[in-house]
């Protein structure tokens, strides 16, 4: 599983997922081990020096990752590019607030070697998804399954019709008692019967953000530092 955005709301879904595989009788460090959490400095890695404490048990090591090979690394640490081409994940999850980061490459990549892939573009208002389900469901041809943090309409594909589900976190993981997984909760909207006009989804548009003001919104939701 593959996190992009770890700050709180990035790791707190983490944890959530951790502990649902530690009660499924999965031993705790490999069910930590099953995931790849990403800040603002790419993928975390064990010795990166700022990583904050609920970070580091998702940091992978370093003698890993100079195994990979790396293709769109950069001095901001390795990409989620490189991630998903070297790890292959079924599940992505976006938590960055950083728009239209889950690029066709990456998703056409992922989807090469998952059948079903699990894209889950948390991050909202809509203009922060890190991409849109019409995007997903075309780039996967309709395998992918989604759920958003915003509402989106229905998408057609291939005369199907893909009713997207809405999941929403509150974060905090094991760091907030008042969350418990099965206050998780994911909503279909339901298939309109013969006869009944569909109600529809709008998403309103944020105000107006000043720059400085957005990149540093990311910059929290990718790193909380």
């Amino acid at each position: 599983m593959v996190i992009f955005g770890g700050g709180t709301a990035g790791i707190g879904i983490a944890d959530l997922l951790r502990d649902e595989l530690v009660r499924a009788g999965v031993p705790r460090e490999q069910a930590v081990r099953q995931f790849y959490a990403l800040g603002s400095k790419g993928l975390f890695v064990d010795d990166m020096p700022l990583l904050r404490e609920f970070q580091r048990p998702y940091a992978r090591t370093r003698a890993e990752v100079d195994g990979w090979t790396i293709v769109d690394g950069t001095a901001r640490g390795v990409s989620l590019a490189d991630v998903v081409r070297n790890v292959r994940p079924t599940i992505l999850i976006g938590t960055s607030t950083m728009g239209g980061a889950f690029t066709k490459a990456i998703i056409k990549e992922m989807a090469a070697h998952c059948e079903q892939p699990i894209i889950m573009p948390l991050s909202n208002p809509t203009s922060r998804a890190e991409a849109t389900p019409a995007d997903l469901i075309e780039w996967t041809d309709g395998r992918a399954l989604i759920a958003t943090g915003s509402p989106f309409e229905p998408v057609d594909h291939r005369e199907v019709r893909h009713f997207i589900a809405q999941a929403n976190n509150r974060g905090g993981g094991d760091r907030d008692k008042s969350l418990r997984p099965r206050e998780s909760q994911v909503s279909t909207v339901p298939k309109p019967q013969p006869g009944i006009a569909p109600r529809p989804m709008i998403a309103q548009a944020p105000p107006p953000a000043h720059p400085d003001q957005d990149a540093a919104h990311q910059q929290e939701c990718l790193d909380n530092t």
